[in-house]
Order: C-alpha cells, then sequence, then structure tokens
C-alpha cells in the first residue's frame, strides 16, 4: 500500500539521517494515511468495523507528528508510535502489494 511505502521512505530517510528526506516521506505518508482514513467503512463488515476505525485513528497523530517533526531526534520519537501503529494494522488487515 502506498501508506506502507511511505513509512518505508521515512525509515530510509531516517536511517541515512536525511531529515529534509524524511519530512518529504513523511508529509506523503500522511496525505496517505488521511485519504485512507476518509475512506468509508460501510462497506465493511460489522466485526471489521471496528477494528478499521480504530486502526486507522491509530495512524493519523503519529503519521501527523513525523509531518510536523523539527529534526531527527523529533522524527524518530514519532516513528515509533507510527511503526507500532502500522503493525497493527498490518497485523489485522494484511498488506496489499
Amino acid at each position: 500500500s502506498r501508506v506502507f511505502t511511505g513509512y518505508a521512505a521515512v525509515a530510509q530517510a531516517l536511517a541515512a539521517d536525511d531529515a529534509g528526506a524524511a519530512r518529504t516521506a513523511a508529509e506523503a505518508g500522511k496525505r496517505e494515511v488521511a485519504a485512507l482514513a476518509a475512506l468509508d467503512a460501510s462497506a465493511l463488515p460489522r466485526e471489521a468495523a471496528g477494528p478499521w476505525s480504530e486502526s486507522k485513528d491509530a495512524l493519523v497523530a503519529p503519521f501527523e507528528a513525523l509531518a510536523a517533526a523539527s529534526d531527527l531526534a523529533a522524527a524518530r520519537a514519532a516513528f515509533k508510535p507510527a511503526s507500532e501503529a502500522l503493525a497493527t494494522a498490518l497485523a489485522r488487515f494484511g498488506h496489499a502489494q
């Protein structure tokens, strides 16, 4: 998914100590998460709607914090909750190639 691709780009930028690339990737990831969060969950089975709502809500704040990070330390601090939220969403719903 594009959210995962954006997350991976942030990870690569942070590993390279590239704050500018991390910010750019985080902005793209933030847009993808916002688009994902805006999807209408009414078509989902009732048992999936609750976990979907929790997962999408959990992704929004960390990606916003990543995009707003003013330096590498702040980006790295925001990256952990983004990682945890994405891992939870992937465990619940899988990853489309």
